[in-house]
Order: C-alpha cells, then sequence, then structure tokens
C-alpha cells in the first residue's frame, strides 16, 4: 500500500507543476539544471576507473567505462559535470564506435586536454554526487558551487528548496576515497534535526542517496547548517552558507569533534514540487519497510 498520498509535508512545498513544454523553456534560460537520475552503485562501483580516468586528459580516454551499461551511464555524467554545453568527449572502444557524450556544466573544462587535478577531482565528485538517486523518481536539479559560480536569479527563484550539499573525493586510491553529504534546509524544515520522521528510523538521507541497502559508501553527516527558520536543528557540518553555497564543511557535525573541512561543496536545490515528491517517496519507503506499522502509529 503506498502512502504518499496521505502526507502533508509542509505548506511551504505546495507549488503548482507546469507541462512539459513550460519545463523545457524554463531550462533554456538558465545554466546549471540537470537531472538527478544516477544509480548509487554505477558511482561507488566505479572508483578505480574513475582515479585511472582522472589522471590523463579526457577527451579520447581508454576506459572500462565504456564496457558496461553503468560505467557507461557514469560516464555520460562523467563529461556533463566536466564540460560546458555543447562541448564533447570520445571515448573509444575495441571492436565498435566510439561513444561520444556532451557537456553542460563545466565544473572541470581543463580536463578535456590534460589530467584533473586536486580541486578537480574534488569538484567532480561533487557534481556526480549530486546526481546520484537512490529513489526511482528523477528529478530536475540546480547545482551550485562558489568555484564554478551561483545560480542566476531565475534559477534561484524557480529553484529555491535547498535540498542536500556534497563533497569529498572519488577520483582517488580506495584507501583516500572520501564522500560525503548534509541534508539542507527545506529537508530540515520538514523532518527536523534529524532529517527523519523518527531517529529511530533511516533518514531521508539514508534511503535517499543508499536506498534500503545495508552498505552504503556516502557518509551522512546529517544538517548542513542551521537556519533561523530550523531552532530544532541543534548539530550542523558547515562552518558558514554564503546565498546558496555552503563554506568549510566537515566530514562530521562540528559540535561533535574536529574533523577536516571542505571547500569543494556542491548545493543541490530542487523545485519544491519535485522536494515534495523525493519527501513523500522517502515516507512511501518507511512505510513499507515498516509493513505500514509506524506510519499507522504516526497518524500517516
Amino acid at each position: 500500500m503506498r502512502f504518499g498520498s496521505r502526507i502533508a509535508l509542509a505548506a511551504m512545498l505546495t507549488v503548482g507543476a507546469c507541462s512539459d513544454d513550460e519545463e523545457a523553456s524554463r531550462l533554456d534560460d538558465i545554466d546549471f539544471i540537470t537531472y538527478n537520475s544516477l544509480a548509487p552503485a554505477a558511482f561507488l562501483d566505479n572508483g578505480d576507473a574513475l582515479n585511472a580516468l582522472g589522471g590523463g586528459a579526457l577527451d579520447g580516454a581508454t576506459t572500462a567505462l565504456v564496457d558496461s551499461e553503468p560505467g557507461r551511464a557514469l560516464l555520460s555524467y562523467v563529461v556533463r559535470c566536466a564540460l560546458g554545453s555543447g562541448a564533447t568527449a570520445t571515448f573509444p572502444r575495441p571492436g565498435a564506435p566510439a561513444l561520444v557524450y556532451t557537456g553542460l556544466l563545466g565544473f572541470a573544462p581543463a580536463w578535456k586536454q590534460g589530467s584533473l587535478n586536486l580541486t578537480g577531482r574534488r569538484l567532480m565528485t561533487g557534481c556526480l554526487m549530486a546526481h546520484v538517486n537512490a529513489f526511482e523518481t528523477q528529478v530536475p536539479i540546480s547545482i551550485r558551487n562558489a568555484v564554478v559560480g551561483d545560480a542566476g536569479l531565475v534559477e534561484k527563484l524557480l529553484y529555491s528548496a535547498q535540498e542536500l550539499a556534497v563533497y569529498g573525493n572519488y577520483f582517488a586510491p580506495a584507501a583516500e576515497r572520501e564522500v560525503y553529504v548534509c541534508f539542507g534546509q527545506a529537508v530540515a524544515q520538514s523532518l527536523g534535526n534529524d532529517g527523519a520522521l523518527s531517529s529511530a528510523l533511516p533518514s531521508y538521507l539514508d534511503l535517499r542517496v543508499c536506498s534500503t541497502s545495508q552498505q552504503c559508501g556516502f557518509n551522512r553527516v546529517g544538517a548542513c547548517y542551521h537556519w533561523p527558520s530550523t531552532p530544532q536543528v541543534t548539530t550542523w557540518a558547515c562552518e558558514r552558507q554564503s546565498g546558496s553555497l555552503f563554506e568549510s564543511c566537515h566530514e562530521a557535525p562540528i559540535q561533535q569533534q574536529v574533523t577536516p573541512a571542505w571547500e569543494e561543496t556542491v548545493s543541490v536545490y530542487l523545485q519544491p514540487v519535485h522536494l515534495t515528491l523525493l519527501l513523500t517517496t522517502y515516507v512511501d519507503l518507511i512505510c513499507e519497510i515498516s509493513g505500514g506499522l509506524i506510519c499507522d502509529l504516526i497518524g500517516l
């Protein structure tokens, strides 16, 4: 039984949907809009290939990612993140036509002709993490970063729901790979300090980036920040928020322990109606995991 139709998560998340044509015309006018449909395993299971890929020029690179469907999906997101709109990268395949993918976001444009430096590796990790979606509900996302630049006014108005931020480095040897994710203000407004229906239940981030798997390579560090509208948030991972962007985000809540700070954070914003959709998916999964018991107990 699905329970999504029985929950009103927050009045601020209610907004009218638009048609596909209207959405397409809006996307033509804004710069950092993409879709979050990268499977977690496609990203997490290919760390060795990503590390090798970062060691040389992207265009013309020989990579094992071309040999599998998940690898090719990841490679398409690599190019989408790295290169600017209209730029392409080609990847040879033995005994088959070369693959050509098109860029969009421009997080590491110099990588097309040369190796990926440390800042580029961190930015690319954040961009790829921003596209990961364990839910089967694909939605458009606005991704923002201080190095690449903030979104424009129209994009900020349309994509106003701050969902999460991501940071780390997955373009590294296995022992050095780190990926972190914290939830944003809109999630805190709906689910509180734990980002969950209850502290005893899986959190939004648990199911959003890991699904129901017991194994997850993402470190979920709780709330990104504390906001005037969310006094219930008592622990957070980032030292500052400047406009849309987080600065100096840590590997654990800063109130609990001292950990290194990351500056190459990537923030993910949604249209409010799409955040409502993802939050409803989270609630549906909680209800299914519990066989409906939890949602009956709390009146959903």
